[in-house]
């Protein structure tokens, strides 16, 4: 996973995307009673960043459309807080 969290705010923005799809796969993947609850609230805050996170350059605006961009960023957060939703209410306690 360390991996993935090290791309996911890269500057180059399709290994950032591939890093978030990375994200989500691990996320569905990986059973509940393996993750620490501390690390939910890390990986909002990681794929929240790879959301707001522009693009290096206009052809890749052109190309990548923005929204095509963020949308693994968009269903990682997703596959994220569905599988290990049940857990997060407890992390704000």
């Amino acid at each position: 996973m360390s991996l993935f969290i090290q791309f996911s705010s890269d500057s180059f923005s399709r290994l950032r995307n591939v890093a978030v799809y990375g994200m989500g796969i691990i996320f569905t993947k990986t059973p509940i009673e393996l993750i620490a609850e501390n690390n939910i609230l890390n990986w909002l805050e990681i794929l929240s960043k790879s959301i707001i996170h522009p693009f290096e350059n206009a052809e890749d605006d052109i190309l990548y459309h923005i929204e095509h961009a963020k949308d693994n960023a968009i269903a990682a957060l997703g596959k994220l807080l569905q599988t290990y939703g049940s857990i997060y209410p407890h992390q704000l306690n």
